[in-house]
């Protein structure tokens, strides 16, 4: 049970279904004033915004939850046992072990985003991989930051995000974009004609 309750905001608007995450780990808490300048922008889209997926972290300044799962190691997506409980990348018992990670999986279903941006910390480098490949580059030539080409990370969000895509929702895109300290992990998504289902595992291909 979280101690802490997790915030959405909907900012309707006619434009882009947009899923924005400040946080999921508690001490990269950079992007959570970002998505509180996103409450107050008029730009159009049909804004979702979590501020932090994990409250409990945030206040106690740690990376993980408040059971000690990392939880961007926690979704089903390649999910493996990693770390010893409590420890910095702990993935949990098991995918979706956590009360955090089963509400994003909630929101998601439940809203198709056809963009996501989840907020990091530390790297400044633009980090894409499979279909993101080329907008990654573009983009790393526009910001002057290094590339880095690197598979996603097993049991990681966006890895889930690929696989329920790949599995119905049929994304077209998926790129990573480093601003200073702010690691984003964007997806763009475009409806396949015909694709249907919702399955929570899987891998890029």
């Amino acid at each position: 049970m979280l101690s802490r309750p997790i915030q959405v905001v909907h900012v309707a608007g006619p434009g882009t279904r947009i899923l924005v995450v400040g946080a999921i780990h508690g001490n990269e808490t950079a992007g959570i004033a970002v998505v509180r300048e996103l409450q107050r922008s008029h730009s159009g889209a049909n804004l979702w915004l979590v501020p932090s997926l994990n409250p409990d972290g945030v206040v106690h300044g740690t990376r993980q939850n408040a059971h000690g799962v990392d939880l961007n190691r926690n979704f089903p997506a390649m999910w493996q046992p990693i770390g010893q409980p409590g420890s910095t990348c702990d993935a949990g018992a098991r995918p979706f072990s956590e009360p955090e990670t089963r509400a994003a999986r909630d929101l998601i279903r439940r809203i198709h985003p056809q963009v996501t941006v989840w907020f990091h910390q530390h790297m400044d480098v633009v980090w894409a991989y499979g279909r993101s490949t080329a907008a990654g580059r573009c983009y790393a030539r526009a910001a002057g930051l290094p590339f880095l080409h690197r598979r996603w990370l097993a049991g990681s969000a966006t890895l889930f995000l690929v696989a329920f895509a790949l599995n119905g929702i049929g994304f077209v895109n998926y790129y990573v974009l480093v601003i200073g300290l702010w690691l984003m992990l964007i997806l763009v998504a475009d409806r396949r004609p015909g694709a249907s289902g919702e399955r929570t595992t899987g891998r890029e291909t």
